[in-house]
């Protein structure tokens, strides 16, 4: 993993500045099995990953109690899968066609988001952001020569309020909505097993999931001791 962090503060001043981060990782995973069932079999995945991080941020401080921020955050994925099944026939392990298969897996995001904050008579603060994300998804089945892609766009909005009824006690409400995108095992469309009757095959139609989170919070502060509730 390699990683390298750039961070420019404006005027001396630690809450106006601008932030760059770039991350590159790459990993390697073999597995190999062997399954004695009524006919045995040998089972191998051998997986390398690469990913990519971009992401930058400017905060602009606006007053003594408000704070604006625009940033851009994306995420760049390869997963290479190689699965091979083999069993065994008149005492040789023989390559199974119909189940092996090499699949390449991309997953691009691109986000652009921008938020504002600011403190009321300080007592009531709020933070607002919106955040755009892009989202391109491709299968690539090299054994089958099958190749697929999905492309979907979401808007994400996040709401953050805040009251403080006195110096020990305050409420916090919450909105944000998520996503969730399926891992490429659940849409790689070719059977993977770790057994003759244990199998598992994917969707490469599946959607991603979204979710709309509602945060409701009390915090109380009785001597040393803290109280932190929600529902």
């Amino acid at each position: 993993q390699y990683a390298l962090n750039f961070d420019k503060q404006f005027g001396g001043n630690s809450q106006h500045k601008f932030t760059l981060d770039f991350q590159f990782e790459k990993s390697d995973e073999s597995e190999r099995s062997l399954i004695l069932d009524s006919t045995p079999e040998r089972v191998q995945t051998i997986e390398s990953q690469e990913e990519v991080l971009l992401q930058t941020d400017y905060v602009l401080p606006i007053g003594e109690n408000s704070q604006f921020e625009v940033g851009y955050r994306g995420e760049f994925s390869e997963l290479d899968t190689d699965y091979s099944l083999e069993f065994d026939e008149d005492g040789e392990f023989v390559l199974d066609t119909d189940v092996s298969n090499n699949l390449i897996f991309k997953q691009h995001v691109n986000a652009l988001y921008s938020q504002f904050g600011s403190k009321i008579k300080s007592k009531f603060s709020y933070l607002l952001g919106l955040r755009m994300e892009s989202t391109r998804i491709s299968i690539d089945q090299i054994t089958s020569n099958d190749f697929q892609k999905k492309d979907y766009v979401g808007l994400f909005p996040t709401i953050n309020l805040g009251y403080e009824i006195n110096s020990n006690q305050s409420l916090q409400l919450g909105y944000n909505r998520r996503i969730s995108r399926p891992r490429s095992r659940f849409i790689n469309p070719f059977p993977s097993r770790s057994s003759a009757s244990n199998l598992f095959q994917g969707n490469p139609d599946i959607d991603p999931s979204y979710s709309n989170q509602i945060d409701f919070g009390y915090l109380n502060k009785f001597g040393k001791v803290t109280l932190n509730s929600s529902i």
